[in-house]
């Protein structure tokens, strides 16, 4: 039987990763409809996650982002760096 993963801040609250998924695909949609040519990057971001075991921690070491100001979840990203 598979986990299901939770990114858990040190607090232990629950970051809103699957919510702001749906907000940029929504996002993405609003920009294919205006035929803006970033709809394309914006749809595909944070599609693909590659996580490595290290100890008992799942970490992130390869993914793809599409670095847009208004993007939901790069902005989710941005006050980690």
């Amino acid at each position: 039987m598979s986990k299901i993963f939770e990114d858990v801040t040190e607090n232990g609250k629950v970051r809103p990763w699957k919510e702001r998924k749906i907000e940029n695909v929504r996002y993405a949609e609003y920009l294919s409809i205006l035929k803006f040519r970033r709809a394309h990057d914006v749809h595909g971001c944070g599609e693909v996650l590659r996580f490595r075991k290290i100890r008992k921690h799942l970490k992130l070491y390869q993914t793809w982002f599409c670095k847009k100001r208004l993007c939901p979840l790069c902005n989710l990203r941005k006050p980690k760096k």
